[in-house]
């Protein structure tokens, strides 16, 4: 909701030819993006594609933020919490230049949709109150799984998909913060600050250099 807010009705982040166009920044996840690389290349490639894409994203941000406030379909909506942090964190969880901060919004995103998959939505919330009053909807067993109520699996299968996901996350939280930062072994790098700079197509012609500069902002120098 926050991302809602910010990017459509306290500035129009929307609008390709102004500054703060939220593509421009999307731009930025490139160089150092793990495993979905080629998807952002091929937006970042195809400018029309790249705004229905940001469009869609915020919109499923939106949704998902206010679902999960709510409490409306909670377990539905931690999946896509779930989403929306994994690729954040893929995308960005490089980026930072005085602490982790892409990449602790990713993994936070992944534990806490995991959670809410789990525990469901507590007494406050609308899946609560259906419950309560015994709505229609309740009744049906797709309910359990995309709202709230007790899982209808059993305690053994539950507790191997706790101990399952648990141990996933953990070690998608190790090997992420190695990769991008090598935070668990050897030196600590920020590729934020101190970014990867390749040069190519050089060559002299006319008694002129001209080549190529690409940095970790994707932006190109001759």
């Amino acid at each position: 909701m926050k991302s809602f807010w910010r990017r459509l009705i306290l500035e129009n982040k929307f609008d390709p030819e102004s500054a703060g166009y939220i593509g421009e920044k999307f731009n930025h996840f490139l160089p150092n993006a793990l495993g979905i690389k080629p998807i952002i290349q091929y937006l970042v490639s195809t400018p029309d594609l790249l705004w229905w894409a940001m469009a869609v994203f915020t919109v499923v941000e939106a949704i998902v933020g206010l679902f999960i406030m709510l409490g409306l379909f909670t377990r539905m909506m931690s999946i896509g919490v779930f989403g929306l942090a994994m690729g954040i964190l893929l995308g960005s969880g490089w980026l930072g230049t005085t602490c982790l901060d892409e990449w602790q919004i990713g993994i936070l995103g992944l534990a806490a949709g995991f959670t809410i998959f789990l525990s469901g939505s507590g007494k406050l919330s609308i899946d609560y109150f259906l419950i309560n009053r015994q709505y229609k909807i309740t009744h049906y067993k797709w309910f359990n799984w995309l709202g709230s109520g007790v899982l209808p699996v059993k305690l053994n299968v539950l507790h191997r998909i706790v101990f399952t996901g648990s141990i996933t996350i953990l070690f998608i939280t190790l090997f992420t913060n190695q990769y991008f930062h090598g935070g668990v072994w050897g030196e600590l790098h920020n590729k934020s600050i101190k970014p990867k700079i390749e040069i190519e197509h050089a060559k002299i012609s006319d008694n002129s250099l001209s080549f190529q500069v690409f940095t970790w902002t994707s932006m190109v120098l001759k």
